[in-house]
Parts: C-alpha cells; sequence; structure tokens
C-alpha cells in the first residue's frame, strides 16, 4: 500500500510542480512542495500504522498554553 501512496504522490508532485517550475514561480513553487510533503508525510505515517494525533490538540496547545487566549 505505501508504494501506492509514493506512486501516487510522485504523479501529483511532477503534474502540479512542472508548470509552477517552468513559469518559475518559486513562492508558489515552494508552497506548493512544502503542503505536499506534509500531505505526504502524513498519509505515509498513516499507511505504515502510525498513530497521527489530531490536529485539534495542536491547536489547542497553541491556543490554550501558547498564546493564553484561554478561558480564564
Amino acid at each position: 500500500m505505501i508504494y501506492a501512496v509514493i506512486a501516487i504522490y510522485l504523479i501529483i508532485a511532477f503534474v502540479g510542480c512542472r508548470p509552477l517550475y517552468q513559469k518559475k514561480w518559486w513562492a508558489e513553487f515552494a508552497a506548493y512542495l512544502t503542503l505536499l510533503t506534509v500531505g505526504f508525510s502524513l498519509l505515509a505515517m498513516q499507511t505504515l500504522g502510525v498513530e497521527v494525533p489530531s490536529p485539534g490538540q495542536g491547536i489547542h496547545i497553541l491556543v490554550i498554553d501558547v498564546l493564553h487566549m484561554g478561558y480564564h
């Protein structure tokens, strides 16, 4: 299954990145690759059986503990 995930992401990367690279849109190219890498990493971990935490937990920690914007 992991091979299918890798193959699909390679196809998506090639199709999506090629026009951005050819037009020399470097900021869009970097953003696309960053988001693609994050998505691939999360899906690969999920495919391999690694428990991926909920993004809500990270947002909660950021808002409550780091930014001190929680309920007092």
